[in-house]
């Protein structure tokens, strides 16, 4: 005979499930195992239930489906083509709300969780940190010191939870307390995105007052747990969306937003956080610490080298796995994979800090076929990648440049067409739009002996791009230019010179976009700029290409439509340009599996489905 939990979310017998599965694993407990009472009466199960709060933790980087990472490639920053219909071809054609959209487009899917969304997994770790915090004034635990630590790691990991949904789904309900078996759901209601941000925003700030709470670990193997500075990049989030056009409803938060983002930003850089700004391998990097700093692993320990990352995923980038989805045909990989578009590259300035295109309108024409070059640009469109910012020689790699064989010999990159990793369309082994992606890989690795390098989740300059964002929104534009000189300073990059308040906002956009790239901040970033039923601006409705001819000892570049291909006879680009819908208003927030949305709706009398969902 099964025991049941004494509280569930739900009666098993409603038919109402909040998670898309009631057969959830934390409904029953098989007989034989503890029950509640006998785990919080132990020391090492009440530390191992708290450990079952981080289960299903999103893995980032290239766990999505098809070893591909889908937040970067919906934004105008990357394209992948693919021949697998049922993975990036279902995103790019616009996805209809079943199991299988929602599942590619809402959450991380960590390879084996079946067909899962981020609603469900979600919510069902939301629940047991519920349980967790009921449980634990009362529990049996090592030391008291121990059961106050707990306590606030529980509640910032819930509070980051929440965060993850609202910033997906927008308002959610707010369930805070373990449920009685009989509730049947017939009040559960979405609040409003302000509610909700308010209250994660009030969790991590009662968090970060508990003095045995640490601001970091120091040991390997506790990396993925809470700390006061997530804590703080949790809060800094949470105030920066609930300010932005698709989340404020029309309120003007950017007072709160600027407020509270300062906070966070000055909490860490008091507790030993700091910028990645010294080069230990010159040979390898030369003076590029940002280059350095993103192909390298976390250390830990009282005085670690980075003291700028501030939380990793479990997946770790670089390895055989990820270069094999997403590398270079010369190197054995099977499939391109994550392609940098040229409007991505169009945003790295040049080294003497002009701008490449004017930043508010980037193109003439509506294909970005035609760039509309900023002002005092020392851009040369025949030496397209000679002095650029030194951030987009650690992220891209371009026609000419270099990496390792499995020889461990360096060796060039072309890119033109006709070389071996050359631009073609069609062909799922070879670039799409001149690039392929660096970022991540060292330059010392090589066939047969990647390197590893942990996904960063979140790191320092985040933090001063949220507050100089938050800033300029109210109204403070001069404090933000100040704000993100030390991001600048690390890349010898001269400050930004803004006159107004809009080209500074323009400039920190810019700015957010490279040095956050390839770090699925721009997936959200574009959503959250958008107001609610608009399409976005930087979805990605038309994107290009570089395309290179070799003439001789020279090159020629033709910026083409992603799809098409030069023809050299006609001086022309044949055949379809590729598109796709995920700019449309609709992938503004995500949709809830229709089952679900349906269930819900037939419990409560209340729609829940996110509007073009239906």
């Amino acid at each position: 005979m099964k025991k049941k939990y004494l509280y569930t979310l739900f009666s098993v017998f409603s038919g109402l499930c909040l998670f898309s599965s009631c057969l959830d694993s934390l409904d029953v407990i098989p007989e034989g195992q503890h029950s509640y009472d006998e785990i919080f009466a132990n020391e090492v199960t009440t530390g191992a239930y708290l450990n079952s709060c981080y289960d299903e933790l999103p893995e980032f980087g290239i766990k999505y489906s098809w070893g591909t990472n889908l937040p970067i490639i919906l934004t105008d920053d990357a394209w992948e083509y693919t021949t697998n219909t049922n993975y990036v071809g279902v995103a790019y054609k616009g996805m209809k709300s079943d199991k299988w959209s929602n599942k590619l487009i809402a959450d991380n899917s960590n390879w084996g969780k079946g067909n899962r969304t981020s609603w469900d997994l979600f919510f069902r770790n939301i629940r047991r940190c519920n349980l967790f915090i009921s449980r634990i004034d009362n529990a049996v635990v090592p030391t008291e010191q121990d059961r106050v630590h707990w306590k606030a790691e529980a509640r910032v990991l819930r509070a980051y939870y929440y965060w993850e949904l609202i910033s997906r789904f927008g308002g959610v309900p707010l369930i805070t307390e373990v449920l009685p078996v009989d509730y049947d759901g017939a009040d559960l209601r979405r609040e409003s995105f302000k509610t909700c941000a308010d209250f994660i925003i009030s969790e991590c700030e009662e968090a970060m007052k508990v003095p045995e709470f640490p601001w970091r670990y120091e040991k390997n193997g506790e990396e993925i747990r809470m700390t006061k500075a997530i804590a703080a990049m949790v809060k800094s989030r949470t105030a920066l969306y609930m300010a932005s056009p698709l989340f404020c409803d029309g309120q003007n938060y950017w007072a709160d937003a600027e407020r509270i983002t300062k906070e966070s930003l000055d909490a860490c850089l008091a507790n030993g956080y700091e910028l990645y700004t010294e080069v230990r391998n010159t040979n390898l990097y030369g003076d590029n610490a940002f280059y350095e700093y993103s192909t390298s692993q976390a250390d830990y320990g009282p005085s670690p080298i980075d003291k700028e990352t501030i939380w990793i995923a479990k997946f770790q980038m670089g390895g055989n796995a990820s270069i094999k989805f997403n590398g270079l045909p010369s190197n054995g990989a099977n499939k391109s994979g994550i392609c940098p578009t040229q409007e991505l590259v169009d945003a790295f300035p040049m080294k003497d800090g002009t701008y490449v295109l004017d930043l508010k309108e980037p193109y003439k024409d509506e294909l970005h076929l035609e760039p509309n070059y900023a002002s005092g640009t020392t851009y040369n469109p025949q030496k397209p990648y000679e002095n650029r910012d030194p951030r987009f020689y650690a992220i891209i790699f371009y026609n000419g440049s270099q990496t390792m064989n499995k020889n461990q010999k360096m060796f060039d990159i072309w890119t033109y067409n006709g070389a071996k990793d050359g631009i073609k369309m069609g062909d799922i082994k070879r670039t799409c739009t001149g690039y392929y992606m660096r970022k991540y890989m060292r330059p010392d690795s090589y066939p047969g002996s990647w390197l590893k390098i942990h996904w960063r989740m979140m790191r320092l300059p985040e933090l001063y791009l949220n507050y100089a964002e938050a800033a300029i929104e109210n109204g403070n534009w001069k404090d933000a230019v100040d704000a993100i000189k030390p991001i600048r300073d690390r890349v010898k990059m001269k400050n930004i010179n803004p006159s107004n308040q809009e080209e500074a906002r323009l400039m920190v956009q810019n700015e957010r976009r490279i040095e956050m790239a390839m770090e699925e901040c721009r997936y959200n970033d574009i959503r959250r700029w958008t107001k609610p039923g608009e399409e976005m601006k930087y979805g990605g409705k038309h994107l290009t290409a570089m395309w290179i001819e070799k003439v001789g000892n020279t090159y020629e570049y033709h910026r083409c439509p992603i799809g098409q291909s030069y023809d050299k006879k006609t001086d022309s680009f044949v055949g379809t340009p590729w598109t796709r819908e995920t700019y449309k208003s609709k992938y503004l927030l995500h949709g809830l599996e229709l089952d679900e949305a349906n269930r819900l709706e037939a419990v409560t009398g209340v729609n829940w489905q996110n509007p073009g969902w239906d």
